[in-house]
């Protein structure tokens, strides 16, 4: 947003001989930007200091991905893994789970058109692997597809009728979207999404969050997590 406003702002005081018109222009995207960041730095101060309340171990450093640390983001069609980087990372006990957390962005689009996408992941962890997809509700309306091709979910049920499933192989998602994992997804809006790959079951959501849409966000990892164990124990 704040390289949009830039080049939108060169554009229009581009020959302009005004040192004071110029002044006043430059002198209002500092401010806009050091608001801007002012905002961002109270708010991720604010989700760490959450985090650390509530016995999560917080990377609050920004960095580029880590297989080793990161490893449920990874694969997922849906992030872009260039120009990207991990806002902050945490990891901490929750509910009898060890739970994952992430703030994830990347940028799509250049100049007037450049976009920055900010998405926050819960996942915590089973002792087995289960198979690789990623469902949502559908979106028509949005700058950057996925490099595979959605399909409709693999299981008869109206609920997830305007859901969609990215995976080499929808089918084998079908195991995991028992009744109760479709109960609980299906009251997810289009923010939401869910993640299954390995051992990991995710639950992202768009948008940079705060902690208390982080407590929102690991509730629902909670519900649809023991949705999948209860439905797993029962196959």
């Amino acid at each position: 947003m704040t390289g949009a406003l830039l080049a939108t702002t060169l554009a229009r005081v581009r020959g302009s001989s005004d040192p004071w018109i110029l002044l006043l222009i430059f002198g209002g995207i500092a401010i806009i930007l050091a608001a801007v960041w002012w905002f961002e730095r109270a708010r991720k101060r604010a989700i760490v200091e959450g985090l650390r309340g509530r016995g999560f171990e917080v990377r609050e450093t920004s960095r580029a991905l880590d297989p080793a640390d990161d490893a449920p983001l990874l694969g997922n069609p849906l992030l872009l893994f260039k120009r990207n980087k991990v806002r902050w990372s945490a990891m901490g006990a929750h509910n009898g789970n060890v739970v994952r957390l992430h703030e994830y962005s990347f940028t799509t689009g250049y100049g007037k058109s450049q976009q920055t996408h900010v998405l926050v992941f819960a996942s915590a962890e089973l002792p087995i692997g289960l198979p690789e997809f990623t469902i949502e509700r559908k979106r028509w309306l949005t700058s950057h597809r996925p490099a595979i091709r959605g399909e409709p979910p693999p299981v008869q049920d109206a609920r997830l009728a305007e859901f969609v499933c990215y995976a080499a192989d929808a089918s084998g998602a079908a195991a995991v979207l028992t009744p109760g994992v479709c109960e609980e997804i299906a009251a997810w809006d289009k923010k939401y999404m869910l993640r299954c790959a390995g051992g990991w079951v995710s639950v992202g959501r768009r948008g940079a969050g705060r902690i208390s849409e982080i407590d929102d966000l690991l509730g629902r990892l909670d519900r649809v997590f023991n949705a999948i164990v209860a439905g797993l124990s029962a196959a």
